[in-house]
């Protein structure tokens, strides 16, 4: 018998055979086909409903070594007065404060000092390490990091591999007098000479990286970080794991940041939550 005549035999036996018969049928030859559609349909509702609710990312600060603090309520004190101060709403749009950025000391190539500091432990594995500090370079070269918050040797490792903007472009006048208490330099000769290093691929080129706090004993300070003060919500909503015990928590912005604007706004808000008394004061005052 050929082939169609068969088909044509079974499918009209099947017509006329009982419900569940056919349901039989229809599961044994058409159950992976079945089983397949449902599986697409799922995944595609849940890539629809992802890109339905996905918050955009206005701002990207890569928190090096932070760990959030327990009970701490970073979107009530941080991200959500910035939002709404810039008219965002906070359901449609997110700054990623990444506190998932590990690494160690050991894996910083110059260091200011002795190369491990007494008392030093390692928090975090080697191979974790360079995993974070690679994803962190190509989010870098990617233009995709505005801000970077660390403490005082992960600053220096990337001012001196000229990453940042002086605070002098980042700042207006006004602002570069009122938060000169928090500045935090670096010297722009050894950052130049480390550049000149790199551009000519003299990868053997070393300097110890001079005294942040000693202005006198460099060529030519300038002021590339703010030092986030105790009092901060930055501070009041994430630890840091110190390599150095007196380490301040700097705050730097990326020379390629795509979105200077905000991202001024953001390091003002973070930088007036320390000078915050004196501008409460102000404020009081002002009122009364």
């Amino acid at each position: 018998m050929a082939l169609m005549d068969e088909f044509k035999e079974e499918r009209e036996t099947i017509k006329n055979a009982s419900f569940q018969k056919r349901l039989e049928y229809f599961w044994e030859y058409y159950k992976w086909w079945v089983i397949g559609g449902v599986f697409i349909i799922i995944a595609a509702s849940m890539t629809i409903h992802s890109i339905a609710t996905r918050k955009k990312e206005v701002l990207y600060v890569a928190m090096i070594n932070a760990v959030e603090v327990a009970g701490s309520d970073v979107n009530s004190n941080i991200k959500e007065p910035f939002l709404l101060n810039h008219e965002l709403d906070p359901k449609k749009n997110n700054i990623n404060l990444d506190s998932d950025v590990k690494m160690n000391f050991t894996s910083i190539a110059h260091t200011k000092a002795n190369p491990v500091p007494e008392g030093y432990e390692e928090h975090v594995s080697t191979y974790n390490s360079a995993n974070a500090r690679q994803t962190l370079s190509v989010y870098i070269a990617a233009a995709q990091v505005d801000m970077i918050v660390s403490t005082e040797n992960w600053f220096d490792e990337y001012a001196y591999g000229s990453f940042y903007l002086p605070l002098s472009e980042v700042l207006t006048d006004e602002e570069l007098e009122k938060y000169s208490d928090y500045f935090y330099y670096i010297d722009d000769a050894v950052r130049k000479r480390y550049k000149k290093a790199t551009d000519e691929r003299d990868y053997n080129f070393t300097e110890m990286y001079p005294d942040p706090y000693d202005l006198e004993a460099m060529e030519e300070p300038v002021a590339y970080g703010l030092i986030a003060g105790d009092n901060s919500q930055l501070i009041a909503c994430y630890g840091f794991i110190p390599e150095y015990k007196e380490d301040n928590i700097v705050i730097g912005v990326m020379a390629n940041g795509t979105n200077p604007e905000l991202t001024h706004d953001l390091l003002i808000q973070l930088i007036d939550d320390v000078a915050g008394q004196t501008s409460n004061a102000e404020s009081n005052s002002a009122s009364e």
